[in-house]
């Protein structure tokens, strides 16, 4: 009776298409039989009088004979697809015929229903699931184009500086990896200008925020007046600008004049008096040059010595221009001291497992996040950051991985054999050059194998630009890890190329939002509002979220209100030896 009450909540518009006059009455009775003022119904007896009607009014669904004088078969159900695609349709045919009623769904077709079979209930019941039906697609479209529009609004975020306008780091970086490529096989000469505003901390602090952000937005409106249209102009923060300058020439000489003459413009445009709000400023700039457009030139490399440039133009006074040059190797050869160090810290198991504890709503570990450290001779414990942006340029970020995958693993065999800690889980950090290896599933499996560990309580972290690289290669070897029970975590959800598209089709568990939204995350609308729509897309899809960086009571508070329910970060613990977080758990209730 609950079921028959809500569907009689609304009339239901029904359009019976049939060219037969006793059949038409034959349905026009049947659905009288299934309730008197439930339907309105109205006929048609051909494909244009019913293109005609649909033109005017749109039923809420089509009873519709696959035979009639205008059209007949497969072609009349797809005709009127293509002209009210949202709206259900019912074949009604004479014939018994599974082939035909398969094709008709394919077509497009909700259901099928044999006239000399028709009765009030089946008809009643195939028009109730059409119009059901229909209609929870198109909420579930118009939910996903919602949440399209938000996924938007956040790459949008990810890529330009919101201040400004401008491109950010992130952008310059994968604009610079692509230039370097262009210019090589065209045999020319680019640049890449650091640029560092003199005195802007000095006008900040003195005229405000208000004034400060002004500044730097007729900064770099400025910057883009000085600067070609092929050029790239990007702000990477704070009062730190970068310009890319395209196709400078073949001879690198030339390319060098040219780049110098683009940089006193641009330094003789800042130079000259702002005006902002009534107040006169006068800002001075040091500019680093880097010319690129050797094949074995890596982008980091080149970031690397436009900093080097650009501090040496700091150090040498104000409005300095300074180009790198072999003077400036000496922090070359630093790195390259440091990457013969991390050599031998992994030939002499100076790497070791720290791990995050992640927490539940109740406050009790659910699990843990492998983290690496360096145990180093004379600096005493290093932190990843300043060592696996170096293990990832050299390569041995590979090494290191499987050192890591190998060693969580082991770890969780032993939590696996305690009752207090068996159902705990070990999240471990997968690069993307690990994971891009061909025979990384082969990694996994041997880990898993040589320990014992039962797969369910391993979860891999994967970033968004990992998988992105090859889409293809990552579902197929994600599928495979899940097939052996292993769970898959999207970490730094929201700073790549975020899309519903490709994540409705990646076997992913749970999303990591970045710590980057989660700390300003009650005083900056654009992250709140991320982190919204990050939850409310992930609650859409049925996954989980955890959320990292959690630092204080309030952003704790945020992100209870919107139904975020595992949590990482300092505000519960820092990372901690194994020993100690075994401890950690044993010692809160299982309850809790």
């Amino acid at each position: 009776m609950q079921e028959k009450q809500s569907y009689n909540d609304s009339l239901i518009k029904v359009l019976v298409v049939e060219d037969e006059p006793g059949d038409a009455l034959l349905v026009q009775r049947t659905l009288l039989g299934a309730g008197s003022g439930r339907y309105a119904v109205e006929t048609a007896a051909s494909l244009a009088e019913t293109r005609q009607i649909i033109a005017g009014r749109q039923p809420d669904v089509l009873l519709l004979d696959l035979a009639l004088p205008d059209s007949t078969g497969l072609e009349t159900v797809e005709s009127v697809r293509r002209q009210a695609p949202q709206t259900p349709i019912v074949v009604l045919t004479g014939h018994d015929d599974e082939e035909l009623a398969q094709a008709a769904l394919e077509a497009g077709a909700q259901d099928y229903l044999t006239k000399n079979t028709l009765g009030s209930y089946s008809l009643s019941r195939a028009i109730r699931y059409a119009v059901t039906r229909a209609r929870l697609e198109n909420r579930l479209l118009e939910s996903n184009r919602r949440l399209e529009n938000l996924l938007d609004e956040v790459r949008s975020l990810n890529t330009y500086d919101a201040l400004t306008g401008l491109p950010n780091r992130r952008y310059l970086l994968e604009q610079l990896e692509r230039d370097i490529a262009i210019h090589a096989r065209a045999e020319q000469y680019g640049a890449l200008l650091g640029i560092d505003l003199g005195n802007f901390r000095t006008v900040n602090d003195t005229l405000g925020n208000d004034i400060g952000d002004l500044l730097l937005v007729e900064t770099s409106r400025r910057l883009g007046f000085s600067v070609r249209e092929t050029d790239t102009v990007a702000r990477l923060g704070s009062d730190e600008f970068a310009v890319i300058l395209d196709h400078l020439g073949p001879d690198y000489n030339q390319a060098a004049v040219k780049a110098e003459e683009i940089a006193k413009k641009i330094r003789r445009t800042i130079n000259r008096q702002f005006s902002l709000k009534g107040h006169e400023c006068h800002v001075t700039c040091c500019i680093g040059v880097c010319i690129f457009g050797r094949r074995d030139e890596l982008f980091d490399e080149l970031l690397i010595r436009a900093n080097v440039a650009t501090y040496q133009a700091k150090k040498s006074g104000p409005n300095t221009i300074r180009f790198f040059d072999e003077a400036m190797q000496s922090a070359l050869e630093e790195r390259a001291r440091q990457e013969a160090e991390l050599r031998q810290a992994l030939k002499e198991n100076q790497l070791l497992l720290y791990f995050q504890p992640q927490f539940n709503g109740t406050g009790r570990p659910r699990g843990a996040e492998a983290l690496v450290r360096w145990q180093h001779p004379s600096r005493g414990l290093v932190a990843p950051a300043e060592f696996i942006p170096l293990a990832e340029e050299t390569g041995l970020i590979q090494p290191i991985g499987r050192m890591i995958l190998a060693q969580a693993c082991s770890r969780l065999k032993e939590w696996q054999e305690q009752p207090e800690l068996a159902d705990q889980v070990m999240a471990v950090n997968i690069s993307a050059h690990q994971f891009h290896q061909a025979d990384f599933v082969d990694q996994v499996r041997e880990a898993l194998t040589t320990s014992g560990v039962r797969p369910q309580g391993l979860k891999l972290e994967l970033t968004e630009s990992a998988l992105l690289a090859d889409l293809r290669d990552a579902i197929s070897k994600m599928q495979t890890l899940v097939e052996m029970g292993l769970s898959i975590s999207l970490d730094d959800f929201g700073t790549g190329y975020s899309s519903l598209s490709y994540l409705k089709t990646l076997p992913v568990n749970q999303l990591k939002i970045d710590r980057s939204f989660i700390a300003n995350v009650t005083s900056d609308p654009s992250d709140a509002a991320i982190v919204r729509a990050i939850l409310a897309m992930a609650a859409e899809l049925e996954i989980e979220v955890v959320a990292e960086g959690v630092e204080d009571e309030r952003q704790l508070a945020f992100l209870q209100q919107h139904n975020c329910r595992i949590f990482q970060g300092f505000l519960f613990a820092r990372p901690m030896p194994a020993d100690d977080f075994c401890q950690l758990v044993k010692k809160t209730p299982a309850t809790a």
